[in-house]
């Protein structure tokens, strides 16, 4: 089920909202499966902000959510400026943002839950590191399968898959370990 409000598209299934591989860029359809990229999206604080009231957040909480969010992103800012390259400063990234806000896996989580309480599934993770890549203006694709999301980043010379719902291995930069990693998602999908 599809439909647009507020010039963001949205899909609802089996109750979820695939709110993180919409909010951030255009579906493309024709593969096995719905790449996106962030070319043309909407700008991510107001994505956030859609989303976060779609989630029924109350005004405060939803206050407290953008000052972490903002603090966390400031902070990467920093990190940024003192990374010695894309490829380093991408692994602190995608470390730090488990570390700090993605801690227990939960399939249906919210993108409410995932900034509130660290509860996270494929959905929420990968929309909140969305939110993060094009807020440092990184090209990346959402790639979408039946019952699984996940990005890959693209840099100059280098693609690198993100899995949001694996803390300790879900950052392979590995050519042969992304496409290994990729048959085995299409395979079980």
């Amino acid at each position: 089920e599809l439909w647009l409000c507020d010039n963001y598209l949205v899909m609802r299934t089996r109750g979820v909202y695939i709110w993180a591989l919409l909010v951030f860029g255009l579906l493309s359809f024709g593969s096995p499966h719905t790449a996106l990229s962030q070319a043309n999206a909407p700008a991510p604080h107001k994505a956030f902000h859609f989303f976060l009231h779609s989630d029924s957040i109350h005004t405060q909480s939803e206050e407290r959510v953008y000052n972490r969010l903002s603090a966390f992103t400031s902070r990467l800012e920093k990190v940024k400026l003192r990374s010695s390259s894309d490829l380093k400063f991408l692994k602190t990234l995608f470390f730090r943002t488990h570390r700090k806000i993605l801690h227990d896996y939960s399939p249906d989580a919210t993108l409410e839950e995932t900034l509130t309480t660290g509860k996270y599934g494929c959905l929420s993770g990968t929309a909140l590191y969305s939110f993060l890549l094009s807020h440092f203006n990184y090209k990346y694709e959402i790639i979408e399968l039946p019952g699984h999301v996940y990005l890959k980043v693209h840099l100059k010379d280098q693609t690198i898959l993100m899995e949001s719902t694996l803390a300790i291995g879900g950052f392979i930069t590995d050519a042969e370990k992304i496409a290994m990693a990729t048959e085995q998602y299409e395979a079980y999908s």
